[in-house]
């Protein structure tokens, strides 16, 4: 495609033109004229000068323009691509076609020739979208009890994904040891507390605010068990296991919601992912009885928290993994062969699908996921009774 876009007839270009928006994605029906102006938010990522020439252009004719509700994200030498009225995935492309556009399309008057607006629903026909749909980089995230098990998974996938990751865990040594080990793959950041408890989630809270103002994606993994017979079960015993697992998932949201809030917007809502289990949705035969309590609890939360924090543009969602390997699942651990026999898919969870889910929650790719919980078993939830 050739490049028409000289410095005038930009000017000429954000000066003049009205666009036209057809039906396009969920919207049905044309949409009423507009103007299209904006303001420069741009990566200059090709060009060279010829880039910087251009969005220096933009920006003096952007700072006279009016509050449209339409930003520029990006400038390169053969597009101009706009986020629209704050619509997720709701793009225009401006580029030079020798021929008019099959499809939905808007017409872009103040230009001569054959230049045209391509209007591309990003879910659906956006290239670079689809390309990064499970892409991380430039968030940043914490994940409790991230030193070991599910947590580490989670947070090594998360740094292959491109995000800075903080991680958490009670023993500083083990904390700090897994934080050097993950920095290979990226920037890992030891907070070597013990966050139980809303006084242990408040002190988690202000450790990870005294090193970043926001964060993307939270994961509330941090978790404990306890196993006693029924005549037996202490108080203790259901306290310790309560406070972690269903009050600091609660407690510590609370106390990170305004940066949460910082970094969530409607194109690019934050994450909140919560480690249940299937425990919280089936019954296994070991006498856990508030482990069993507290991740049911933890499911139900999660869609009571999901319906409060979307309105700002936080998404919350949880995941009920099943057998992995891990120092509180140690018959995965210890016994993995015999276990995988009595799942239906003949083996226990890799670091691997643990991660997949995660990444797929804390992406672009899950946005859409709010309240639900995502089970990761090999299909033996299905079998228990």
């Amino acid at each position: 495609m050739a490049d028409h876009f000289l410095d005038d007839e930009i000017e000429e270009f954000l000066r003049k033109v009205r666009i036209e928006l057809c039906s396009i994605g969920k919207f049905a029906q044309p949409r009423d004229l507009l103007d299209f102006t904006g303001r420069i938010g741009g990566r200059q990522t090709m060009g060279g000068l010829q880039l910087a020439d251009r969005l220096g252009a933009l920006e003096s004719l952007c700072e006279q323009v009016d509050e449209s509700g339409v930003d520029v994200v990006d400038a390169v030498p053969q597009s101009l691509q706009f986020r629209i009225n704050g619509h997720a995935g709701r793009v225009l492309r401006c580029q030079t076609f020798p021929y008019g556009l099959d499809g939905p399309a808007a017409t872009v008057a103040g230009l001569t020739g054959v230049t045209q607006a391509e209007i591309i629903a990003g879910n659906e026909n956006s290239e670079d979208e689809m390309e990064n749909l499970f892409s991380l980089k430039g968030r940043v995230a914490l994940v409790t009890g991230g030193s070991r098990g599910i947590g580490r998974m989670i947070a090594e996938g998360f740094l292959h994904s491109g995000a800075k990751v903080y991680i958490s865990a009670r023993k500083a040594a083990q904390c700090e040891e897994t934080a050097q080990a993950l920095s290979a793959l990226g920037p890992c950041v030891a907070l070597p507390l013990n966050a139980s408890g809303a006084d242990g989630a408040k002190e988690m809270a202000r450790a990870y605010l005294s090193r970043e103002k926001k964060i993307d994606i939270l994961v509330n993994n941090a978790g404990a068990a306890w196993g006693a017979d029924f005549d037996e079960f202490p108080e203790s015993g259901w306290d310790k296991v309560m406070d972690l697992n269903l009050k600091t998932p609660f407690f510590l949201t609370q106390a990170l919601h305004g940066a949460l809030k910082a970094a969530a917007t409607p194109d690019r809502p934050a994450k909140v992912i919560n480690i249940a289990s299937i425990d919280g949705i089936a019954v296994n035969p070991q006498e856990t009885y508030s482990y069993h309590a507290s991740k049911a609890g933890l499911i139900h939360l999660t869609k009571r928290m999901a319906m409060r924090l979307i309105r700002d543009n936080i998404v919350v969602s949880a995941i009920a993994p099943g057998a992995f390997a891990s120092d509180m699942n140690r018959d995965a651990r210890d016994h993995g062969d015999a276990l995988a026999r009595r799942i239906p898919s003949q083996r226990i969870g890799t670091p691997e699908d643990m991660a997949g889910a995660a990444i797929f929650l804390a992406s672009r790719a899950g946005d859409y996921v709010v309240g639900s919980t995502i089970i990761v078993d090999g299909g033996v939830s299905h079998e228990r009774v």
